[in-house]
């Protein structure tokens, strides 16, 4: 939090870009909490536009083969629930839905970053998943955890690059 410090400086030198203008304690205090934002949290149209928007693109983030690991993930730590591993599943589900939960509230039109914790809690869960798969296939199928891991990060890959080149495509 120290480069919060600088603020009151540089404010006091009116630079070009002064947002809020946090020179005195007041002005301060309102840049620190968001105050220029808070117009724009807990509107009664954000959650019924922010909700359906984030579901609609979760799977458009994570491909069909994204959602079966986040599903073998929950799976896995809920499983492993009875062997100390219960802090593990709270854990992303808290960042999940406590994200969810708080950015759905905001209405601005630039929404997505805003979700980047709930996508950070669903790549945790996937690699829960990922790794519960290979051990799997290494018990049934009696192959190597690394060829295993190298084979599912192939056919993930594969797929994302399929699914998202258009999109990301420069050329």
């Amino acid at each position: 939090l120290l480069p919060y410090l600088y603020f009151p400086i540089r404010a006091s030198q009116y630079p070009l870009m002064d947002w809020g203008h946090p020179a005195d304690l007041y002005s301060f205090w309102k840049h620190f909490k968001g105050g220029q934002y808070s117009v724009m949290m807990f509107t009664k149209e954000a959650p019924g536009r922010n909700w359906p928007y984030f579901w609609g693109k979760y799977p458009e983030e994570f491909t069909i083969i994204g959602i079966i690991l986040i599903l073998c993930g929950l799976y896995a730590l809920l499983a492993s629930s009875g062997r100390g591993k219960a802090h593990l599943l709270r854990f992303v589900m808290l960042l999940f839905f406590g994200c969810l939960l708080w950015s759905i509230n905001f209405d601005i039109l630039e929404i997505n970053p805003y979700f980047l914790t709930a996508y950070f809690a669903s790549v945790i869960t996937m690699s829960f998943g990922a790794v519960w798969l290979v051990r799997l296939a290494k018990e049934k199928m009696r192959i190597g955890f690394a060829t295993a891991m190298i084979g599912v990060a192939l056919v993930f890959a594969g797929v994302q690059v399929f699914a998202h080149y258009k999109d990301v495509d420069e050329s």
